[in-house]
């Protein structure tokens, strides 16, 4: 939640709620501060329940790409990096394993789970000319996969930029909310004061 500095205390809007629930109270509407609460620690919940799944789909994804290939050279098999696999080559990928980079199958039929990349729940059957992407999973046989792709260009990396890029995107309109509560929340504050005092002092003065 956004909010101010005040005296070395950050003020947020749980004043505002707070202020809001006293006063309440203190009128003798107990149901509109009660109702206010129930609200604000359901709006609590679900911000933290949104936040909570779009981290884990973030860490999920963000370990979705394997590290290490296995490149198929001069009829033998090597277990390299994946970065250091060129676009061209054949990889070997075996069932329970992740495609380490975007490529083509150019031998064998098998079944992949997509869902780290396109989110389909339901696994895609894969023959040769299919394309497959980098992070996916090989579930049944054995396959060789030519690469179509460096692995700094990928659909993961570009899914993983794209995130990075929606993160300095969001930078500047929380820095506006921020400037804005500095302004918002006294003045609401003051506005209730008023609102509370004015007409007393209105009457007192008759």
């Amino acid at each position: 939640m956004s909010g101010i500095w005040l005296r070395g205390r950050r003020v947020t809007i749980n004043l505002l709620v707070t202020v809001a629930i006293v006063g309440a109270f203190a009128i003798g509407h107990l149901e509109g501060g009660a109702s206010v609460a129930i609200l604000f620690m359901l709006v609590e919940l679900l911000e933290e329940y949104a936040e909570g799944r779009v981290k884990g789909s973030v860490k999920k994804l963000m370990g979705a790409a394997p590290d290490v290939a296995t490149v198929l050279r001069d009829g033998e098999q090597v277990l390299v990096h994946a970065h250091s696999v060129g676009v061209g080559e054949v990889v070997l990928v075996k069932p329970g394993e992740k495609i380490p980079l975007d490529g083509m199958v150019v031998e064998g039929e098998t079944s992949v789970d997509q869902s780290s990349i396109t989110g389909e729940s339901v696994p895609v059957r894969k023959a040769v000319g299919d394309e497959i992407y980098v992070g996916t999973m090989n579930n049944e046989v054995c396959n060789k996969d030519k690469v179509t792709k460096p692995a700094s260009e990928t659909q993961y990396t570009k899914i993983v930029k794209f995130i990075g890029e929606a993160e300095k995107r969001r930078a500047p309109t929380e820095k506006f909310i921020n400037r804005f509560s500095r302004y918002y929340t006294p003045l609401v504050i003051l506005t209730a004061f008023l609102v509370a005092a004015v007409p007393r002092w209105c009457l007192a003065i008759r």
